[in-house]
């Protein structure tokens, strides 16, 4: 990591599998180049810790990635980190989550895929989703969809797809641009804004 040098970083059609407890993907020392094609980068490893800056994917500001995949379902911690701002957020195509966690900074996704039991989003940061999120859990497993920081929003953007989720318990979530609708199955645990919750 010599953040003296500026490197180019071309993925092309990798796929890029990462192990152990401790992985991350580091595209943000310096003033790196990335160029991510269509590759795949899958975190097979159950990451657990919530240390925002050194672990998952740590892109620099405007940085685009292509599809990440967390395939560890004991997963509890770093997703994404803190990297991205609101003027400069970091983009990726799809990324799918199967285990748990944590979305730090600002972040663009075409398709976000929740399919575990418990995701946090920055406090303060705004996640924008342009085609579709994914997350309604079931009367087995319902989600949980929280800021992470207790009484402080986080923001959720979905500007396309579906805007009803059901068997969720959602908490500190404002939602943008459109509301999110959620079933007589799901809970509201307060200071939600723009979230309708049916009866």
């Amino acid at each position: 990591k010599d953040a003296s040098v500026s490197k180019t970083i071309n993925l092309g059609t990798s796929e890029i599998n990462l192990y152990g407890s401790f992985p991350a993907f580091d595209t943000s020392i310096g003033t790196n180049t990335l160029d991510a094609g269509t590759s795949h980068i899958h975190f097979r490893g159950g990451i657990t810790s919530t240390t925002s800056n050194m672990y998952g994917i740590l892109g620099a500001p405007g940085h685009v990635f292509y599809d990440v995949t967390y395939e560890n379902p004991t997963m509890t911690g770093v997703a994404i980190g803190n990297k991205g701002t609101a003027t400069n957020p970091v983009h990726f195509h799809n990324v799918v989550l199967k285990g748990n966690g944590y979305i730090y900074g600002n972040n663009v996704f075409n398709e976000l895929t929740l399919l575990n039991s418990d995701y946090r989003f920055q406090a303060n940061g705004t996640q924008v989703i342009i085609s579709n999120l994914y997350a309604s859990g079931n009367s087995c497993h319902p989600i949980e969809l929280q800021s992470t920081t207790a009484g402080t929003q986080a923001s959720l953007d979905v500007q396309g797809g579906k805007t009803a989720f059901n068997f969720d318990n959602v908490k500190d979530i404002k939602a943008l641009s459109n509301t999110l609708y959620f079933g007589d199955k799901s809970t509201d645990d307060g200071n939600n804004m723009n979230l309708v919750f049916e009866k």
